[in-house]
């Protein structure tokens, strides 16, 4: 299964869990402009649907892996597996939706090139 979320800085967050890896997409459409960031990483499967948090202008998602735990931070540096459990004092729960979009999407192929003129 799927899950995503709107985020408050109009990004769109995806996040799927295949074969032990969880893979994260992150994408936007501004000004017609559409940008997208993918990364897996090695987690495990998930034993329960995983937990969002909004911390200031960043993102942190927890996961379950059968007895432990494993947080994501996404903040505008990028995507990145944290170490250790960040502090959540301040932290606002945000919805995940169940999704049948894939976390990452194959690239569209390319329209051919025109033979260049002698």
């Amino acid at each position: 299964m799927n899950y995503t979320a709107n985020l408050d800085t109009g990004e769109k967050l995806t996040l799927g869990n295949e074969n032990e890896h969880t893979q994260i997409a992150l994408s936007s459409d501004e000004n017609g402009r559409s940008a997208a960031q993918n990364t897996a990483f090695p987690t495990g499967n998930w034993s329960q649907k995983p937990q969002l948090f909004g911390v200031g202008n960043n993102f942190v998602v927890q996961l379950e892996i059968d007895d432990s735990q494993k947080w994501v931070s996404i903040d505008q540096n990028g995507i990145h597996l944290l170490d250790k459990a960040p502090g959540l004092d301040d932290a606002k729960a945000l919805e995940l939706m169940e999704s049948e979009a894939p976390a990452s999407e194959p690239m569209k192929p390319m329209p051919a090139m025109k033979p260049m003129k002698p």
